[in-house]
């Protein structure tokens, strides 16, 4: 038979986890129910000790009945506080489902503080409900070691096994809010599954609108970019050309012609250089004015555009002086060059002429000497043309 030493060893000792970490509050509320249960095992254990007690006492029964009551109103207690479990873990779950649906993030922690705080109170509820058996037991025994006779053991015993019944309810209806709280907590990770999911689309989608404009911004500043390439070549184009004849300005010809010098004595390709003078010119501008002047040089420019090939260099030299460089051709091939720009601009200006001296590269010679020897060429040509 269990002693009184044993049931307060019963109701002392600690509820550990059986690996020695910290039990949750899920764990210490199970925890408390083995308790509970095993206070109904002591109980069942007492009534069987003291069954050979028999000696009528009706003090003895007063107290059974008194002790009955006084068990019967802590279970009542025990099922209202199971009750109050059980509508707690509804509200979280609705709770935990509204604020899933505004903001993700504060819903997970809002749902776990009131699930966790569901859990404490179910626990404090299982504790005392444990509490109240043991006090139960220990009331039984007392009786029955006082004054307990045969009958009222009797009595003791249908009322014990009328309140393990009633406990076995209070587990299955324990067993039941335990279900609705997981169910709740489902309900509410379902819920901020659904809300995570949707913003991250959300965001992946504003993303890729964002990837796509700046995709289409960057197609434009490459259009641009590539504009104003094209601008800057033209401007750089122009500003080392005439804008009357089209030629290059005499610095930059100069260089030109220069680079064609130095090839033609490196790789021993021939190279001719043409003077040309429009004749007439300082007449033109002065008897029937400059407009009439710029047309003369303008066709001019456009005649040599037509005569030579597009990597002849033309340079304007001067007011109506120009000079061509002509690469891997002889004087003939020159000649027959020149004199069809001639043809063109007579057809295009009636009455209009040039005169152009000729002079091929020698070895070892500079572009100023080549440039001298095509000049006096040029003057020695209208002289006998003159005669």
């Amino acid at each position: 038979m269990p002693s009184q030493d044993d049931e307060v060893d019963l109701v002392a000792d600690p509820v550990l986890d059986p690996y020695g970490s910290e039990p949750s509050s899920a764990d210490r509320a199970a925890d408390q129910r083995d308790v509970a249960a095993s206070a109904r095992d002591e109980a069942a254990a007492v009534r069987d000790s003291v069954s050979a007690l028999a000696s009528e006492s009706p003090s003895a029964s007063d107290r059974l009945f008194a002790s009955a009551d006084r068990s019967a109103a802590a279970l009542d207690r025990h099922e209202a506080a199971l009750r109050a479990v059980a509508a707690s873990a509804r509200d979280t779950a609705v709770e935990a489902r509204d604020a899933a649906s505004a903001s993700a993030s504060e819903a997970r922690h809002t749902a776990g503080e009131r699930t966790t705080a569901a859990l404490e109170r179910h626990e404090h509820a299982l504790r005392a409900a444990a509490t109240s058996a043991r006090d139960i037991v220990i009331q039984f025994r007392e009786a029955a070691y006082n004054d307990m006779g045969e009958q009222q053991q009797a009595e003791g015993d249908r009322q014990l096994a009328a309140q393990g019944r009633a406990l076995a309810a209070h587990d299955r209806s324990d067993a039941a809010v335990r279900a609705l709280a997981a169910s709740a907590r489902d309900d509410a990770a379902e819920a901020r599954d659904t809300a995570t999911d949707a913003g991250e689309t959300q965001r992946a989608d504003g993303d890729r609108l964002s990837a796509a404009g700046d995709r289409a911004a960057a197609a434009v500043d490459r259009e641009q970019a590539a504009q104003d390439r094209h601008g800057s070549a033209d401007d750089l184009l122009n500003a080392y050309r005439d804008e009357l004849t089209g030629a290059l300005v005499r610095h930059a010809g100069h260089d030109q012609l220069a680079q064609a010098v130095s090839r033609a004595h490196r790789t021993g390709e021939p190279l001719v250089l043409a003077f040309l003078d429009v004749d007439h010119l300082k007449q033109c501008n002065d008897e029937q004015g400059h407009v009439v002047g710029d047309l003369l040089l303008r066709e001019v420019g456009s005649a040599l555009r037509q005569g030579l090939r597009s990597y002849d260099v033309v340079v304007r030299y001067g007011g109506d002086e120009f000079v061509c460089g002509l690469t891997n051709v002889s004087l003939a091939e020159t000649e027959r060059r020149f004199a069809s720009v001639s043809d063109t601009l007579a057809q295009a200006v009636p009455g209009a002429s040039i005169s152009v001296g000729l002079a091929a590269l020698k070895q070892q010679e500079d572009l100023a000497s080549l440039i001298d020897r095509a000049d006096h060429a040029m003057y020695e040509r209208r002289r006998a043309r003159r005669v």
